[in-house]
């Protein structure tokens, strides 16, 4: 049976010696841990990233060349229809298609697209009915990444073992986001935190992202002058270069919270950014104290309030969830 976790209740807490589950054999997990059968080098991890990055940007374009070659047959067909009715059914049908052929791409390129989409599902006053229902599906719709990058990125920033820093760390991602992760963990003094983690290769990932991005909005207006998104993206382009330094993720997060217990009609909880000696906010590991639920974690409370500032929009925080909302 697969190993939930060291920090599951009943099962009290202890130090973990092998945290990729018990379905791995002892001799995969030696392999998986051996530096020297290590398939991720910098030397191959650079070459698999170079080929991976241009086929990503082939399949971005030819999807986009798809989705507006429809659209374009869409409104020719549309000419020929008469009764508004019908008129009205078939853009209803074509939305439809095309908002569910582009989730399906989007899920399958991950990154910046999915977090493009989440954002998208919010701007009911741009985007047709079709496109925010199906668009909506992306809020949970992100896999877990493998704990081997998850094990590289932590012991990389940290500069040491994940045994030897945690007296207890869980394998399985209680939570994952387009950009980073949040594990559940146990520091060597008993407190337990929330680690969120930089997905492995993400900032090459979301640079090519952002440049697809800028790209197809100014295609897009060149061709139909009345599809001008650029604005919007280039807000949200700018806010989300800034959630790759998690420094600064730290120092927006502590602000956050000051502004928030200095208002105690607000009664929410905003989780402290814990460090220690060994242990201090980087670029790509956060350290959290553990709040539940978790989830709302992995999109950063100062990223909720960026969004909430781009929409003019208030932040409503459910206290008995923990979840996010504009409204």
């Amino acid at each position: 049976a697969h190993h939930n976790s060291v920090l599951h209740p009943p099962s009290p807490p202890r130090r973990v010696h092998r945290v990729m589950g018990a379905s791995s054999s002892s001799r995969e997990a030696q392999w998986l841990q051996s530096s020297t059968a290590d398939c991720c080098s910098a030397a191959s991890w650079s070459l698999f990233r170079g080929v991976s990055l241009f086929g990503r940007r082939m399949r971005v374009y030819m999807a986009a060349y798809w989705v507006r070659t429809t659209y374009q047959a869409a409104e020719t067909r549309a000419l020929e229809i008469e009764d508004p009715v019908q008129q009205a059914e078939h853009w209803d049908a074509v939305h439809a298609e095309m908002a569910h052929y582009t989730c399906e791409q989007v899920l399958e390129l991950e990154g910046l697209w999915v977090k493009l989409g989440q954002f998208m599902s919010t701007r009911a006053d741009v985007v047709p009915d079709a496109w925010v229902q199906e668009l909506k599906k992306l809020q949970d719709a992100m896999p877990p990444r493998p704990f081997t990058d998850t094990r590289y990125t932590v012991e990389t920033e940290l500069n040491g073992r994940i045994e030897d820093l945690f007296m207890a760390f869980d394998d399985e991602a209680v939570a994952t986001a387009s950009i980073a992760s949040v594990h559940r963990a146990k520091l060597n003094d008993g407190r337990e935190v929330a680690l969120k983690i930089q997905h492995r290769g993400i900032d090459s990932i979301i640079a090519q992202d952002l440049d697809n991005i800028v790209y197809l909005a100014e295609s897009m207006y060149e061709q139909e002058p009345k599809f001008d998104f650029r604005g919007i993206l280039r807000e949200w382009c700018n806010e989300t270069q800034k959630e790759l330094d998690f420094v600064h993720e730290a120092q927006n997060t502590e602000a956050v919270r000051a502004n928030m217990q200095a208002d105690k009609s607000i009664g929410v909880d905003v989780p402290r950014v814990i460090a220690t000696n060994q242990i201090v906010p980087t670029r790509r590991v956060l350290m959290l104290e553990y709040v539940f639920p978790l989830a709302a974690l992995a999109l950063s409370l100062s990223t909720a309030f960026n969004y909430a500032s781009i929409l003019g929009l208030q932040l409503c925080v459910d206290t008995n969830t923990g979840t996010y909302a504009l409204c």
